[in-house]
Formats: structure tokens, C-alpha cells, sequence
């Protein structure tokens, strides 16, 4: 039941990423200050020789109170060092709630990464100059 219910909310992710209806925002890292404001995401990102977080390719959505993070992390095992390199979803009810791991480094979430990735919008002067300079 859990995996039919993430793989249909997976699809339905993707579908309204596409199709503009939802509009992913970039992750940054936490500052002392918004730590304060979400501390389980804080301690989410937090980084180590053993954690690492990938910014410029990890992602939230806000939807209601909370949020859902597509995020690119890697990690080393200090026990074995099996190395981890790859993306992962989590659900967030709202900004207290605990951060649950929904799905870890599934085909699907690179298929997600790619909806968001399509409809990241360059600004419109941006997109206007090289327009500007193909035509000239």
C-alpha cells in the first residue's frame, strides 16, 4: 500500500510539475536564522565529512503548512564506506513536523529532477538578449 500510494503521488509530482502547477524553488543553505524556523530541515542538511549536500541540484516545493525536498545529498558509511551518491524526497507536514524520507534515489525522482529542470525558467530580459543576439 505505502510504495502504490508514493509511486501515484510520484507520477502525479511529475505530471504537475510539467504541466506548471507546481513550481519547485531552489534549496539553499540553512543560515542560523531560518534554522530557527526549521530546525528538522537544519539538521536535514547539516554536513559533514560524511554528508554533503548538492544546492544547485536540490529542490523544495511548499504546498499547505509544509514541504517536500527532492534532495541531491551524498554520504559515506563511516562504517564501511559504502558511498551513497544520488537523490532523495522527503515529506514535511509543516515547518515543527519531523522530516519523513519518502523515496531514496528511485528512478522515478531523477524523472522528477529532469520536470523541474524543463520548466526552470530563464528571466524574460535573459531569454530577450540572446534572442536578440541570435538575430543579429
Amino acid at each position: 500500500m505505502k510504495r502504490d500510494l508514493i509511486n501515484t503521488f510520484i507520477d502525479c509530482l511529475i505530471s504537475e510539475t510539467l504541466e506548471d502547477r507546481r513550481e519547485w524553488h531552489p534549496l539553499y543553505q540553512q543560515t542560523e536564522e531560518t534554522s530557527k524556523q526549521n530546525e528538522n530541515l537544519y539538521y536535514l542538511l547539516f554536513e559533514c565529512e560524511y554528508h554533503k549536500v548538492m544546492y544547485d541540484e536540490s529542490y523544495f516545493l511548499p504546498f499547505g503548512n509544509g514541504f517536500f525536498y527532492l534532495i541531491h545529498e551524498w554520504s559515506e558509511s563511516g562504517r564501511d564506506g559504502t558511498i551513497f551518491d544520488g537523490y532523495n524526497l522527503y515529506a514535511q507536514p509543516d515547518s515543527k513536523s519531523k522530516i519523513t524520507l519518502l523515496l531514496r534515489d528511485a528512478p522515478e525522482l531523477y524523472r522528477l529532477k529532469n520536470a523541474i529542470l524543463e520548466k526552470d525558467k530563464l528571466p524574460e530580459d535573459v531569454e530577450s538578449f540572446i534572442t536578440e543576439f541570435l538575430e543579429a
